[in-house]
Formats: C-alpha cells, sequence, structure tokens
C-alpha cells in the first residue's frame, strides 16, 4: 500500500498533499478503502485535492493497471475514483479514466 501511494503523481501522508514519484501521471492513491465511507472521503477530498489529480481509492486484495486512455480494475475489491468533489465506483474488470 506504501508502494502504491508513492508511485503517484502526489500522495497524502499525515493529512498533508506531497510529490509522488510521478511514475502514474494524474493520481494519488488512497490504499485499504474498503474501510472508507466514499461519501465522507469525497468531502473531505473536495477542494483539498490538488488540480489535475484524481485520487483512486484502492480496496484490499484489488488493483488497477493503466492501459493507456484508460485504467482496468483488477482482483476482488473495487476502486473508487476521486475528482471534482464526486466520485464512482468500478469493479473487477471495468476500465475507466483519470482525466
Amino acid at each position: 500500500s506504501a508502494g502504491a501511494m508513492a508511485l503517484g503523481e502526489r500522495m497524502r501522508f499525515r493529512g498533508e498533499w506531497s510529490e509522488g514519484l510521478g511514475l502514474a501521471r494524474g493520481v494519488a492513491v488512497l490504499p485499504h478503502h474498503e474501510r472508507s465511507d466514499p461519501e465522507r472521503v469525497a468531502a473531505e477530498l473536495a477542494g483539498a485535492l490538488p488540480a489535475g489529480i484524481a485520487a483512486l481509492g484502492i480496496d484490499g486484495a484489488t488493483g488497477c493497471i493503466s492501459e493507456g486512455a484508460g485504467w482496468r480494475v483488477l482482483g476482488a475489491g473495487a476502486v473508487a475514483r476521486y475528482r471534482a468533489g464526486a466520485w464512482e465506483r468500478f469493479g473487477a474488470g471495468e476500465v475507466f479514466g483519470v482525466e
């Protein structure tokens, strides 16, 4: 989970945003997301998420892989995408964009 956070363009540690390694452009990873309330997370991120960044809340035993124009969800759980104060959830096999 910490490794996934570091791969993003931005990462949130102890409530503060900092630069990640930038291998996943336009992305910030929120690991162990199955424990989170998406409505609460969306409210917390509204206005706090850096411009041009989509936060991806990734459940345990789940991942996503970039496929050029989108990201494909793999594994047992789901991925929640947060941007512009809204959120959407995607399950295994689904593809979504981050722009």
